[in-house]
């Protein structure tokens, strides 16, 4: 396994001609706790991930492992969470300090900024599934993920 690789085991749910789509589990940190069952904040979630022009033949409900590059998953974060932060920040303290709107105004303000940036985000996700690839493989008998 390359260390700039993740690596997790998916469920194929859904095969196309041009993609599949894959199952995975999200678990939450504490879910590898001993304690997890007994503990109500164990929580475990399943994602779809489509995988577009897949190598080799898969069925529905085969095992496979879906891997993607770390450095998807930082700008993952940047854009989702950094940038916005980035201009919530900036635009409340311009409208605040700058041009000197009353409070109410600054957070519909900041809100609607936010919002103009995701609506911009979303009009650029077809640039961002060729950016944001994933791989499937089959697993072999010898493979421990």
């Amino acid at each position: 396994m390359s260390l700039n690789v993740l690596e997790q085991r998916a469920i194929v749910s859904r095969v196309h001609d041009s993609y599949i789509v894959v199952t995975i589990e999200q678990k939450s940190a504490c879910s590898g706790c001993h304690a997890a069952s007994a503990c109500s904040s164990a929580d475990c979630k399943e994602r779809e991930v489509t995988v577009y022009a897949p190598l080799g033949d898969f069925m529905v409900g085969e095992v496979v492992i879906l891997k993607g590059q770390y450095a998807m998953g930082r700008l993952a974060v940047f854009l989702s969470f950094v940038v916005p932060l980035v201009i919530t920040l900036i635009v409340a303290l311009m409208a605040n300090y700058l041009f000197h709107y009353s409070e109410i105004s600054t957070a519909l303000l900041t809100l609607a900024s936010v919002g103009v940036y995701y609506g911009v985000l979303a009009m650029f996700r077809p640039a961002l599934k060729r950016k944001f690839v994933f791989t499937i493989e089959k697993i072999h008998s010898n493979d421990n993920i």
